[in-house]
């Protein structure tokens, strides 16, 4: 048996940590929309993809090694057989197949409107948390992710009711991200940081070696810098702090939180690419602010319950909805 003592420190912890972890990846998530507009500009969206990744997983390195450092020890980067398949898995849907399709769709719309689009992301990460994984999904979280699936479907449909294809990858990026953090919420034997470290540096070599292999070649020093800093804070630090939200959260109830930075990135594409804000744009604002609302407003559900023995062989995490002593 594994007591844990601070029941109400632990109750405050989940409380206040794992929203705000959530909120701030999302805020620096959400910077990565118009800057990577702008840098797809001047290379591929396949070469891309590789540096942002390569560069989150670089600057993560190097941030592990500086750590060491101070504390005098190496980090543990021994993977366990249970969560490796997981990791391999969250790394081809989250580090290569969900950017690539994210930079193709950036390429070819308006970044404020692929921001929103990603909001599907929410939609079928709920889905394969409640479906697959079994985690519970309250009627108010359900019907949320109905106005947010209004919204997006705004988006994908142009005034002539035919599908405007570059967001359809955006949808195809926002399954894939969710597969990516359900997968990525199940394992428990890396560090957050050592998480994001591996999927940046295996997802961004892949993609930059595809890159050359199908053609490409390495854009100007500036864009490469910028791609790289770009990628540490937009993808591996907001990537480190929703792996935290999740381990708290669970992986529906995180991405609730998370489901502001659509907003926020339309925002930031109107104000800095001066993009126009469209009677769709608005539409689709609309209903996903209800959605997310509807989520953000959802209260967690109490109940008592026992469990029977654990043997645990990483730090322990509890549930938000479910914080009590083991």
């Amino acid at each position: 048996m594994i007591t844990e003592p601070g029941k109400t420190g632990l109750r405050s912890k989940s409380k206040y940590l794992a929203p705000l972890s959530a909120l701030g990846s999302a805020v620096l998530f959400a910077f990565g929309a118009p800057a990577t507009k702008i840098l797809v500009q001047s290379t591929s969206p396949t070469m891309l993809a590789g540096l942002l990744y390569l560069g989150s997983g670089l600057g993560l390195t190097l941030f592990s090694y500086i750590q060491s450092l101070k504390k005098d020890n190496r980090p543990n980067l021994l993977i366990s057989k249970t969560d490796l398949p997981w990791l391999v898995s969250a790394i081809i849907f989250g580090g290569i197949a969900a950017p690539l399709c994210s930079m193709i769709a950036m390429n070819r719309a308006n970044a404020s409107a692929v921001s929103l689009t990603l909001n599907f992301e929410i939609v079928f990460t709920a889905l394969i948390a409640g479906v697959i994984f079994k985690e519970h999904l309250p009627k108010r979280v359900v019907t949320g992710l109905f106005f947010i699936l209004l919204g997006a479907l705004s988006l994908c449909f142009r005034t002539d009711l035919r599908l405007s294809w570059p967001l359809l990858f955006a949808v195809a990026a926002s399954f894939f991200w969710s597969v990516d953090s359900n997968f990525t919420a199940k394992i428990k034997g890396l560090e957050t940081v050592q998480i994001a470290q591996i999927k940046g540096l295996v997802a961004g070599t892949f993609s930059i070696a595809l890159a050359f292999v199908i053609g490409n070649h390495l854009p100007d020093l500036p864009i490469i810098l910028g791609a790289a800093v770009t990628g540490l804070i937009s993808y591996g630090t907001s990537l480190c702090l929703f792996i935290v939200a999740m381990r708290i959260l669970g992986a529906a109830r995180a991405v609730a939180y998370f489901s502001t930075e659509p907003f926020i990135g339309s925002l930031l594409s109107v104000i800095i690419l001066h993009e126009p804000i469209t009677a769709s744009l608005l539409l689709a604002a609309l209903f996903m602010g209800i959605g997310v609302w509807l989520h953000l407003t959802e209260q967690p559900h109490t109940h008592a319950h026992t469990h029977g023995d654990i043997t645990h062989s990483h730090e322990h995490f509890s549930d938000a909805d479910h914080l009590h002593d083991h």
